[in-house]
């Protein structure tokens, strides 16, 4: 990444900006964002007090960056010194941009990372940002106990509810829809808060979204021809759902398989209606400690514990992982070489 100029980088000297490298050590009760970023930073006071974040990802690649822009840096350290000028009169705005204290205080904690901890050298070292979701989901699932949709469906892109924000901007719409349509917001609106939480960055909306229910009430502060403007989203449905197959962390969820949801040629072609449940068998995960036995490559699962409603592979490991403990058996049907076959899957 470019450097930044001397007028942003000296005026940056007047309050914290730390970039998330390595997280052995790191207290998790205060640097709490989506742990699966290429890079991610805090803006934030000298008394921890956060004024924002910056870093987004929307897809696969070990160095995506996509959603990162020195422009929207830019722009988003010009928003934090506004803030700091403003603080500590507005410190009751910024109380949202900190949550509950996490479950375990130290990544090296996690009772699912223990015993990668212990062979970093020196121990606790050499864990990485993406290892805390999936050291977290491991525990769980190993205390036999269900994730909740929150821990699965994490951090959501303001895409999902009708905002398409410029990205060389960070917070300028540059095309609203859905939701965000319907509410009034309008191409060209600067989004400056969310919940009364002041927004420095993409990033800084999906802190808010991801700590929503599904039907939610969500105002939004625009800026608008030099005027703020109010509005109220009313959310609902599964716009927290996205493909989740980038994540690293979704690996530890899949039942040892990858699967793809049919198109609907193909579907067509093998009889199959558009609106069931149609995912093939891709290929098994690495770990032998996770491949099923019984199923085959090009298998296609149609039916899960009774269910057939069409899902994606996201929505499908989802589904069992918020439904089903480690060790349930589950009936899985599945169409092999046009016939109808029955299998066995254990949740592992």
């Amino acid at each position: 990444m470019a450097r930044l100029d001397p007028t942003i980088a000296e005026l940056a000297q007047e309050f914290v900006c730390a970039r998330i490298v390595h997280m052995g050590g790191v207290d998790l009760n205060i640097f709490q964002f989506d742990f699966e970023m290429t890079w991610a930073a805090f803006f934030m006071n000298a008394d921890l007090t956060i004024y924002g974040r910056y870093g987004s990802r929307r897809n696969a690649g070990k160095y995506s960056a996509d959603l990162l822009n020195l422009s929207s840096l830019k722009h988003a350290l010009k928003r934090a010194l506004e803030i700091h000028k403003g603080y500590p009169s507005n410190r009751e705005a910024l109380a949202g941009k900190q949550s509950p204290p996490a479950p375990w205080p130290r990544p090296e904690k996690i009772p699912g990372l223990a015993k990668h901890a212990k062979r970093a050298k020196p121990p606790g070292t050499c864990i990485h940002c993406h290892d805390i979701p999936q050291g977290e989901h491991r525990t769980i699932i190993d205390q036999k106990q269900l994730l909740t949709e929150k821990q699965i469906w994490v951090y959501p892109l303001p895409d999902r509810i009708g905002l398409k924000i410029d990205v060389a901007h960070g917070r300028k719409v540059e095309k609203a829809y859905s939701f965000a349509r319907r509410a009034g917001v309008k191409d060209g609106d600067i989004v400056e808060t969310m919940n009364g939480q002041p927004i420095l960055s993409i990033a800084d909306t999906q802190w808010v979204l991801h700590h929503l229910p599904y039907r939610a009430e969500l105002t939004i502060g625009v800026a608008r021809e030099g005027k703020s403007v109010t509005l109220t989203l009313s959310l609902d449905g599964d716009w927290k759902h996205t493909l989740l197959g980038w994540r690293p962390s979704f690996n530890n969820l899949r039942l040892g398989l990858r699967l793809q949801d049919l198109t609907t040629a193909e579907r067509k072609s093998k009889g199959l209606p558009a609106g069931t449940l149609a995912l093939m068998v891709q290929s098994f995960m690495p770990n032998p400690v996770w491949r099923p036995s019984g199923f085959k490559r090009g298998d296609i699962i149609v039916e899960i514990a009774g269910r057939t409603d069409r899902m994606d592979e996201s929505e499908f490991v989802a589904l069992i992982r918020t439904t089903y403990a480690k060790g349930t058996r589950l009936r899985v049907v599945l169409l092999r070489d046009g016939r109808r076959v029955r299998k066995t899957l254990t949740v592992g």
